[in-house]
């Protein structure tokens, strides 16, 4: 069983204070408590920042999923 976190959302003054930290770490420990101990998130991979986050608290690159934008090919 997997948990999947959807979103997670740090106010830019509350950013760099660990609480972004703080809240996955929550989460894992609790979902890992319910009987999930695998845990997954979706990102942008054009999005740095957040990419370099999941990396920093322990989430590695499973995957790399290519889309294409229907109203780019027309």
């Amino acid at each position: 069983p997997t948990a999947r976190i959807d979103a997670l959302y740090v106010l830019p003054d509350a950013r760099r204070t660990g609480l972004g930290r703080a809240l996955v770490r929550a989460f894992c420990q609790a979902t890992a408590a319910a009987g999930f101990p695998r845990h997954s998130v979706h990102t942008l991979s054009l999005d740095s920042r957040a990419v370099d986050f999941w990396r920093a608290v322990g989430f590695l690159d499973l995957f790399t999923e290519l889309v294409s934008d229907p109203e780019e090919n027309t």
